[in-house]
């Protein structure tokens, strides 16, 4: 399934921003190892949920490497702690730093799972709505330099097949080389300009800067988005509260922490599990509702 045509990617773009940032930043600033896995997990699913599984295979795997990578370094650099596995040069490798190391790693890894899903989930027409209302120039400069690039590196190709069509352009050795690529740059420079005037007189006929400027609204705010964006803050207000009173904590030096669970940290951990498992719920109801509706043709 691709979860870009999925329930919560129809969600109004400031509920669904505000529910990634919130478990970004939950996630970013909790070391417990409970609180790290349950974002992991509940990321992971999602993702797979919003792309190929060939794509997610992939991404876990270079995800597989960079755990490795911090838990294996993490331990040459930090001697600390007071369990020591083995010594080399004379230094000790302890548990407390190989686990540190693993716990880091899966925090690192479960922020960029969850900045993946937001990259993949708030497109560039979402974010430009959003910051549209409140800072225009600012909207129309992104929104120009987000078209700017791909559209430069088309013209560029476009250049160089026609000098290579015409025998102009040459890579047999670094000089010939770098003499026809300065020839295709001079003359996507001279095309660049051309396009910033045209750009400019099509703005002025359209009365860009005459007046107060209207805006066409992309995305109505619905009931569920009201329903969504309270359960958001409700569920992060609780899971921050939680953070603040110790329940997310967790220490590794100079001893690991007794993994001991109280109550009220299961309730803290259960509110922060029901925040990010909620986009894995949408994108699944939804296939589910597809696939029986399917079945009734």
């Amino acid at each position: 399934m691709n979860g870009i045509y999925g329930k919560f990617a129809s969600l109004h773009p400031l509920p669904a921003a505000l529910h990634l940032l919130f478990v970004i930043f939950i996630t970013m600033f909790s070391q417990d190892p409970i609180v790290l896995a349950i974002s992991f997990a509940c990321g992971a699913a999602f993702l797979c949920t919003l792309q190929p599984a060939k794509r997610s295979l992939s991404d876990f795997g270079f995800y597989l490497s960079l755990f490795v990578l911090i838990t294996v370094t993490n331990p040459l650099f930090s001697h600390d702690g007071v369990t020591p596995l083995f010594f080399m040069n004379g230094n000790p490798v302890t548990l407390e730093a190989v686990l540190y190391g693993s716990d880091i790693a899966v925090m690192m890894i479960s922020v960029l799972i969850w900045c993946k899903c937001f990259s993949v989930i708030m497109t560039t027409d979402k974010i430009l709505f959003l910051i549209g209302g409140a800072a225009e120039k600012l909207s129309l400069v992104l929104s120009m330099s987000l078209r700017f690039i791909p559209l430069m590196k088309r013209k560029w190709r476009q250049i160089k097949n026609a000098q290579v069509a015409l025998g102009y352009y040459s890579e047999k050795g670094f000089v010939a080389k770098l003499t026809s690529s300065f020839r295709v740059f001079s003359a996507l420079v001279g095309l660049s300009l051309e396009s910033a005037a045209e750009s400019g007189m099509a703005m002025r006929a359209r009365g860009y800067g005459v007046g107060k400027r209207t805006n066409y609204k992309l995305y109505k705010f619905t009931a569920g988005d009201v329903i969504f964006t309270a359960f958001t803050i409700v569920f992060a207000a609780f899971s921050i509260f939680g953070m603040t009173k110790g329940a997310f904590s967790f220490d590794f030096y100079p001893r690991v922490s007794a993994c001991v669970v109280t109550t009220s940290d299961a309730w803290f951990a259960v509110a922060f599990a029901a925040l990010s498992f909620a986009p894995f719920i949408f994108e699944i109801t939804e296939a589910l509702k597809w696939k029986y509706l399917r079945s009734k043709i």
